[in-house]
């Protein structure tokens, strides 16, 4: 299960939640002693095979406090089945002192040895969470380093990736997703541009039209970033295929697989939608930022097409509910989606160029 810790607005108080389910246990398991009591007396008394169940209790102790508690649990166990029980209910026959002490005693032997597994259990699980914790947390770097270089690399661009990540997470959990994949869209949104590395500065700044190689080499860039994320550890295999995938189009139109439909990780079905948004809405040296309005009006009229035709609906109700991230309003003046034109390379992203449709002159 992937570790990689994710931004939240707040974190459980997990020592008050540890105390709890300490409670809970306690309860349980007394629950559970007075539950073997009782199938004991039904079952014709502490003579009985029954009388054995009372080891499961003990387990469980040992489970949740270790060799102390398991010890008290067998002890309290030995004397609930002890002077008190009749050795058969049938004809009121008691038990004798040794027969009880001695059941007392492997009870409480059991729960000793059973406590002490339990401990030495706990303390390997405690090292192994130690090490996937430090592992966790040095990849948490890594990609944060990544993150960073992508964002310093690509500086009019900065803070679009962080938003990519901030909405696809929101559209994540829309969909259900459980935490480890909300970590694995989160960081794949987040690093979704990272190829961009490998592009020269002057194609990714050119502010003036690209040339066919220069918009060929944009266009490797999904490669670029998956090839990366690979080559650094065979855990980010999950990201790398998210990634590689972003700029896939429903219809197969898009790049650099060709893949359509359900074919599209979807993660990157996500990060496609939630990248055209935030690239449309956000100011670039050759233009103003799109209207929000007018950018999930294109997204709309692409369902289907480019983008995946069930995703686009939940998307436009997140923002319709206001819930997402929008760059801030920049000094450059806003333009039309109607201005953009295939044959104006200022006005395109990718910068831009992919993710607009094509218009007559």
């Amino acid at each position: 299960m992937i570790r990689w810790a994710v931004p939240r607005a707040h974190r459980a108080d997990t020592k008050r939640t540890g105390l709890s389910l300490r409670w809970l246990g306690a309860l349980a398991v007394t629950a559970l002693v007075a539950l073997v009591a009782t199938v004991v007396i039904a079952a014709g008394g502490a003579g009985s095979a029954y009388s054995q169940l009372m080891y499961f209790p003990i387990l469980l102790a040992a489970w949740l406090f270790t060799a102390p508690g398991a010890v008290i649990v067998a002890l309290v166990g030995g004397l609930t089945l002890g002077p008190l029980m009749p050795l058969n209910t049938a004809t009121g026959e008691l038990q004798t002192a040794a027969q009880w002490l001695s059941r007392m005693a492997f009870f409480a032997v059991f729960g000793a040895l059973a406590g002490q597994a339990s401990r030495m259990f706990n303390r390997r699980l405690m090292a192994v969470e130690s090490k996937a914790d430090r592992l966790s947390e040095m990849y948490t770097r890594v990609l944060s380093s990544l993150a960073l270089t992508v964002e310093v690399r690509d500086e009019p661009t900065k803070g679009h990736c962080e938003r990519v990540a901030h909405n696809s997470l929101l559209l994540g959990t829309e969909l259900g997703f459980s935490e480890s994949q909300l970590e694995l869209l989160y960081w794949s949104a987040l690093l979704h541009d990272l190829g961009k590395i490998a592009v020269p500065e002057r194609i990714l700044l050119k502010p003036g039209t690209l040339t066919a190689e220069e918009y060929s080499q944009i266009k490797r860039h999904p490669g670029y970033g998956a090839e990366l994320l690979e080559s650094i550890s065979p855990d980010f295999a999950p990201l790398a295929e998210a990634v590689r995938a972003h700029h896939e189009r429903w219809d197969g139109a898009g790049y650099p697989l060709g893949l359509s439909g359900d074919r599209i990780p979807l993660l990157s079905r996500i990060i496609a939608i939630v990248d055209v948004f935030e690239a449309l809405t956000s100011a670039r040296p050759y233009r103003g930022p799109i209207p929000a309005e007018q950018a999930m009006a294109y997204l709309s009229e692409g369902a289907g097409s480019q983008f995946d035709p069930q995703l686009v609906p939940l998307f436009e109700q997140l923002y319709q509910a206001g819930k997402l991230r929008l760059a801030g309003v920049p000094a450059a003046p806003a333009v039309s989606l109607s201005d953009v034109s295939l044959s104006d390379d200022r006005a395109l992203t990718e910068r831009d160029r992919a993710l607009y449709p094509v218009k007559a002159n």
